[in-house]
């Protein structure tokens, strides 16, 4: 059956059977609203369809995309996740960093130590440098013990 209809190369995502309806009548309407804005500004739309979801393939923990360069992405975090380098995520907010971050965490050899997510973005360069490296007793005003 038809869903609606989307921006060509908007990315679409959807809920479990298991969420609220209202939660998905809610993002239904907001999808419908967001492409009739996007058509009025003339971009092209094309009909999409419901998935089925035991064709809908989780690429990684959390992850589910059909896309190739998903794939190519899960691919790479198999292969990165048992090393012991260290991988830096960038991109915009929203972009699903954190996701991949626990992606990575879950198929490493650490999967079973705690996972700690630091909004980089959000600290001081000084209160980063401590979260990602530690500090001295007294290196800054609140460092009352060694870390």
């Amino acid at each position: 059956n038809s869903v609606g209809e989307l921006p060509q190369g908007m990315f679409c995502g959807w809920l479990s059977e298991s969420a609220r309806a209202t939660t998905q009548a809610v993002l239904r309407l907001t999808a419908t609203m967001m492409t009739l804005a996007l058509k009025a500004q003339g971009f092209q739309t094309r009909t999409i369809q419901e998935w089925p979801s035991a064709k809908t393939p989780e690429v990684l923990r959390g992850v589910v995309s059909d896309n190739h360069r998903m794939l190519q992405l899960a691919d790479m975090v198999r292969r990165i996740a048992p090393s012991r380098a260290t991988v830096l995520l960038r991109g915009e907010s929203g972009t699903g960093k954190e996701l991949f971050a626990q992606a990575i965490h879950h198929h490493s050899l650490r999967r079973n130590a705690p996972f700690k997510a630091v909004n980089c973005g959000a600290l001081s360069d000084t209160i980063l440098e401590s979260e990602l490296f530690g500090h001295e007793k007294g290196t800054f005003t609140g460092a009352s013990a060694r870390r």
